[in-house]
């Protein structure tokens, strides 16, 4: 990442952007920013990633697993796995 990694508000419906990360190379604490940043807005685009499907299923791994309690037929799930 290069310089500081910033929020700007995309409206008041519309989510927030954030500016200078790059998700193909996220250091631990760019990590951290970005999830105190989606504690305080659900909504985060980061624009213009060059991000193929291992990338990006990385990037989801580091929030770690899906936890569903009950599948739609009402029977016990298992915690979903992004491989």
């Amino acid at each position: 990442m290069s310089g500081s990694p910033q929020l700007r508000p995309l409206g008041q419906a519309l989510g927030t952007e954030a500016l200078g990360v790059d998700l193909s190379r996220l250091d631990d604490a760019t990590f951290a920013w970005i999830e105190g940043a989606f504690a305080e807005h659900p909504v985060l685009v980061f624009r213009d990633q060059k991000l193929g499907a291992a990338e990006l299923a990385a990037f989801g791994r580091r929030f770690g697993g899906v936890d569903l309690d009950v599948a739609r037929d009402g029977s016990p799930t298992e915690p979903a796995t992004f491989e």
